[in-house]
Formats: C-alpha cells, sequence, structure tokens
C-alpha cells in the first residue's frame, strides 16, 4: 500500500495524544498522512485488553479501505534474579548479617561481595561476616531531592562508611586500604556533626520487617 493511496481517519483534538505516544519515525510517516474525521474503535477488543490488563489503550484509527490503525503500549510483568554473589549478600541483610567474599591470596575482603578478585584474577575463596560498625570515608549533605525546587528542612545525609574488619594493612610500607565501602545514609547526628573518620554503627529494621534488601539497615549513626 501505497503512503498516497492512505487516508487516516482521526479526531483532531485526539492527534496531539496520538502523536505524544509515537517514536521519531512513526511521527514522521504519520504527519504524512491527512487526518480528517472522528475514529472508529473496536470497542470490544479494547475492552478485553483492558480486562485483561495485558495493555493500556489508546484509540484507534480507521483507514479508507477498512484496516484499522491501532497504537497501543504493551505492559510486561517481568522479574530477574539478583545473582549468587548479591542474592547472598541481601540474605543475610535479612538475617541481620553483613556479608562478604575473602580472597585467601591478597587477603581483601569485598563488601560488597565479587565471586571474582580482580587483583589475583582468580575466583574469591569462602563468605565472611563483617561488622556493622565503621568509620565515615565521604560523606555529602544534600537540602534538596529529585526536585531542586523543593528544599527540605532536615537534610539527607549520605556517604560511604568503610566497615570494621575489611581493610588491608601492608606493614612493610605502612599502607592501608579499606575494601568494604558500604554506601548509605547517616542519621541521628546534626549535618555540622559529621566528619570523616567519625565511627559509626549501622541501625536496622526489625527482623519482621527485613525484606533482603539494602533498606534492611535503616540508617548508619554516630557512636
Amino acid at each position: 500500500m501505497s503512503e498516497k493511496s492512505v487516508e487516516v481517519v482521526a479526531m483532531v483534538d485526539q492527534l496531539k495524544k496520538f502523536f505524544k505516544h509515537l517514536p521519531p519515525d512513526l511521527k514522521k510517516l504519520y504527519e504524512k498522512m491527512e487526518l480528517t474525521e472522528a475514529p472508529t474503535k473496536k470497542t470490544q477488543t479494547e475492552k478485553d485488553l483492558s480486562e485483561k490488563g495485558l495493555m493500556t489503550y489508546i484509540p484507534n484509527w480507521k483507514l479508507d479501505n477498512g484496516i484499522y490503525l491501532g497504537n497501543w503500549r504493551l505492559m510486561f510483568n517481568y522479574s530477574r534474579t539478583a545473582g549468587y554473589a548479591i542474592g547472598t549478600f541481601l540474605n543475610g541483610l535479612k538475617e541481620g548479617k553483613i556479608l562478604g567474599r575473602k580472597c585467601n591470596v591478597c587477603g581483601r575482603i569485598l563488601v560488597p561481595p565479587r565471586l571474582f578478585c580482580e587483583w589475583c584474577f582468580r575466583d574469591t575463596d569462602e563468605w565472611v561476616e563483617v561488622a556493622d560498625t565503621g568509620i565515615v570515608s565521604t560523606y555529602s549533605v544534600s537540602y534538596i531531592t529529585a526536585d531542586p525546587k523543593v528544599r527540605l528542612e532536615k537534610p539527607i545525609i549520605s556517604g560511604v562508611v568503610w566497615l570494621d574488619g575489611t581493610k588491608l594493612e601492608t606493614p612493610a610500607s605502612k599502607t592501608v586500604r579499606h575494601w568494604g565501602g558500604f554506601m548509605h545514609h547517616f542519621d541521628e547526628v546534626k549535618p555540622e556533626k559529621m566528619k570523616i573518620g567519625m565511627k559509626v554503627k549501622a541501625v536496622w529494621e526489625p527482623p519482621e520487617n527485613r525484606k533482603g534488601s539494602i533498606l534492611d539497615i535503616k540508617y548508619f549513626k554516630p557512636i
């Protein structure tokens, strides 16, 4: 069917809504078609699909040869696995534990856990539980949310905690490296009291409220 032989029938006041949901390539194609009268809807199809919850309906357009032109937004339910390493880590949080993976060659304890040591080019060896305490590595104080026009009375304080038991010391060079960088929120502390090196501890959700999420830790507080 050539573009010249196609006449699209649509309500003018619905035209903007129709174009709003089109990708750029289809939008250019449909802009070449002359839109005139009100659309004809296949109401039963709309009703069936709507009741099944499979699609969000957008009005149909009927072409002059009896063919219907329809635009539908598909709604899919899907899930994905977190994988063995992060899945085990999240299950540990549900039980009130922070788990990491240890490489027995370089001695690092990796939190969040990784199954492969990029230093030694080998698989990590074992699961270890680390403390829910540590020191503040870095932090930021924010008085705005995703909407920069809204200023918060109580700021959000977030940053990275070096968890106790995850540092690696090299006596010869007196070098100390931290591998348990845990990013989260801080609370029970005023912004002006925050400082790098401050000792903090995790505040957990009650066991009955935990879901296997990073939010099973509510925040870190000074100790």
